[in-house]
């Protein structure tokens, strides 16, 4: 056992003072973190603002004026502040921190109404028998951004009535083609909100009391197994299940395959006799294992650490089943098991890469699936894949994992039948990678077949 344990250090410190290990585990959630603060600010509207003079060639005689008022620069931004201010309610007021959207919501809303400007635009009124020639010209005439003709509108009698084809036929917008489609949008959203506010006032309408009276809000509360009730996050578990997939894959993968290329690397350079003159066979694989597991989880725990304080810091901890943790622990070590006891044994088989990578290539392929069905089976969680899946060797613990953090888990007998699959799949790896150690692992020349694989580890 002593040497077991040196194998392992000495499998532990090489793993994790390589530059692949420091830049594959410290590294990318450093890099994750910092594309998490870039994006928003490569996509940032901050910058952008829509200014300039719309046309209106207006036959009802009214929507000009409702519309100077609506491009109005306090209307507007009292509306986007209001409407800023619904998003954050509505996002935050069924969420763990409800003061959140008490307390802070005019900061927060009135922060996001800032990202964007607000609009500058100025209503020239025509005539309604306007030259429409003339006007067209007029679209295309250059002129400074304050006084860009951005738009020339036409808007038809049956605008205000309201009825079908009111509505297909409200206006037209005459736009140049090189104008921006943002600036578009808001053209398009202020001709919405001018013919609306005409329409209210025809039919004698208060338009703050149909908001009121259409503005429909509720929150979806979650009730435990035990019955405590927790606000929804359906986001969170939606991404759950493919959080906790990656957390498995990542960690298992990696450290598989570190296992896999020492262990190809120590067979080429013929390292591997001099380490077989001071070991057994069996010693030098379980020091290689574990060795390789004690530097993916400790991989794993950063990974973990981060976002369990990234939950935390968004008050999002109490919404996670903690049980969950202790699942991930105990299916990530049967798989990691099974996946490095394969990678290892294959590595101990072959004398270059790209032999072992032929040999995995079936096996690899069955865990890649994993991705695919991580969607359909945290759909429906009770179906009869997701449970034939939950029982099959390999991917037993895969399957598990995405149904225990579905919002239907299983039925605890199920996960018992799935741990008791995985551990066989752990002897059945262990003693293949064993068998493999013991008749190839001093062969050199022309790599195995699949076939011949199979055969030495079926050998007595």
């Amino acid at each position: 056992m002593r040497k077991v344990l040196v194998i392992a250090a000495r499998e532990f410190i090489a793993t994790v003072a390589t530059r692949g290990f420091i830049i594959g585990w410290l590294f990318t959630p450093v890099l994750i973190t910092l594309l998490m603060l870039a994006i928003p600010r490569l996509f940032n509207q901050s910058g952008f603002r829509a200014e300039g003079q719309i046309a209106v060639i207006d036959s009802s005689g009214v929507v000009a004026h409702a519309l100077a008022d609506v491009v109005d620069p306090r209307t507007l931004a009292q509306r986007r502040l209001a409407s800023a201010r619904a998003i954050v309610e509505s996002t935050f007021a069924a969420g763990p921190a409800p003061r959140v959207a008490t307390a802070g919501a005019d900061a927060m809303a009135a922060a996001a109404a800032r990202e964007v400007q607000i609009p500058d635009l100025h209503v020239l009124v025509r005539p309604p028998d306007a030259d429409m020639a003339h006007e067209r010209a007029w679209l295309a005439q250059p002129a400074p951004p304050k006084t860009r003709h951005l738009a020339l509108v036409v808007v038809h009698p049956e605008a205000i009535s309201g009825t079908e084809s009111g509505d297909q036929n409200a206006y037209d917008l005459y736009v140049p083609a090189s104008l921006d489609s943002r600036i578009e949008g808001v053209i398009r959203e202020v001709l919405h909100d001018a013919i609306v506010s005409v329409r209210a006032r025809a039919y004698r309408l208060d338009l703050t009391r149909l908001d009121q009276l259409t503005s429909v809000r509720g929150k979806i509360i979650n009730v435990s197994r035990l019955g405590a009730e927790q606000p929804a996050a359906g986001l969170l578990n939606r991404i759950m299940p493919f959080a906790l997939i990656a957390f498995m894959l990542i960690g298992a993968l990696g450290g598989g395959q570190f296992l896999l290329t020492t262990m190809v690397e120590e067979k080429s350079s013929r390292i591997i006799e001099v380490l077989l003159s001071a070991v057994s066979p069996v010693e030098l694989l379980a020091g290689k294992i574990l060795g390789q597991l004690g530097a993916s989880l400790l991989g794993m725990g950063l990974y973990l650490l981060v976002a369990i304080v990234a939950l935390l810091a968004f008050a999002l901890f109490g919404l996670i089943d903690t049980s969950l943790l202790f699942y991930l622990l105990l299916f990530f070590l049967i798989s990691f098991l099974v996946i490095g006891s394969v990678m290892v044994g294959v590595g101990a088989a072959v004398n270059e890469m790209r032999d072992a990578q032929s040999l995995l290539a079936p096996f690899m392929i069955a865990l890649s699936a994993m991705w695919i069905l991580v969607m359909p089976l945290s759909l429906n969680p009770g179906s009869r894949l997701a449970t034939t899946l939950s029982f099959t060797p390999v991917l037993s613990s895969f399957a598990m994992m995405v149904r225990l953090a579905s919002a239907s888990p299983p039925p605890l007998w199920q996960v018992c039948i799935s741990v008791l699959v995985g551990l066989a799949s752990v002897a059945l790896a262990i003693a293949f990678a064993a068998r493999i150690f013991r008749i190839a692992l001093l062969l050199h020349g022309r790599p195995p077949s699949l076939g011949t694989l199979i055969r030495w580890a079926m050998s007595p």
